[in-house]
Parts: C-alpha cells; sequence; structure tokens
C-alpha cells in the first residue's frame, strides 16, 4: 500500500466522501472479506483537539469488492475501492485544518491507514 495524505479545500460543516484505494503489501486490492474492522479519527489540528477517536465504521458499507470509478475519482482510471462520507458536525468551523483518519485491519491483523485533511472555508451567503 502506498501511504496517501488526501488534501481538500471544503465549506464548513460539508460531508466529504472520502475515497481511496485500499491493497495490501503486495499491491492486491483489498475486499470487504478482507477487512475486520474500520475506526474513524477526526482531529481538529487548528486546535490540537480530538474531536472522534476510534469511531466504528461498517466494512460493507464503505469497501467494495471491485474497483469504482465516478467522476470525483481523479487520481488514475483504475478506481476507489474504499468510500466514506465524513458527517459534516465534525468539520463544523470555518479556518480550520481537520484530519481524518481511517484505520483499516485485515482479517489477518495488518493495519493501513486512508489519510484525510480538509482545510474549511466560510461558505458563501446566499
Amino acid at each position: 500500500m502506498t501511504l496517501r495524505l488526501y488534501r481538500a479545500d471544503i465549506w464548513a460543516g460539508d460531508t466529504p466522501s472520502c475515497r481511496d484505494r485500499i491493497t495490501d503489501a503486495d499491491g492486491v486490492n483489498l475486499t470487504q472479506a478482507d477487512v475486520a474492522t474500520i475506526t474513524r479519527d477526526v482531529v481538529d489540528a487548528s486546535r490540537g483537539k480530538s474531536l472522534q477517536l476510534a469511531q466504528s465504521v461498517t466494512v460493507a458499507s464503505v469497501v467494495y469488492d471491485t474497483l469504482q470509478t465516478d467522476a470525483m475519482w481523479t487520481v488514475d482510471t483504475d478506481g476507489y475501492n474504499f468510500k466514506c462520507t465524513v458527517p459534516g458536525s465534525l468539520l463544523p468551523h470555518a479556518g480550520r485544518i481537520y484530519r481524518v483518519r481511517f484505520n483499516i485491519t485485515t482479517t489477518g491483523g495488518t493495519l493501513f491507514y486512508s489519510n484525510w485533511e480538509f482545510h474549511t472555508h466560510e461558505s458563501l451567503p446566499g
């Protein structure tokens, strides 16, 4: 697995969908059957404050057995096998940097991460 840190500018309170391709050490795409647990950590890096730690995420809702593509996936033409939406209530304030990490544990006990950094902005009036 290649370690990536995805960065995005979003409106405060927005609900971004995090997409990633998760693979094992040999580069083989993980499937639902390969993943035992997923938890999500959210930190307000601007304030050095943990907002959510080890929040359980349902594997079957966020891991795909085949690669997916859509207009939001611009990394390559192959696609992603992981997509999870972060609740806007965890990213409420403008002018902050929020870090989101998904901790993905395989059935064999190996831990992988999907890392995100969101810079939040005040939404436009109207």
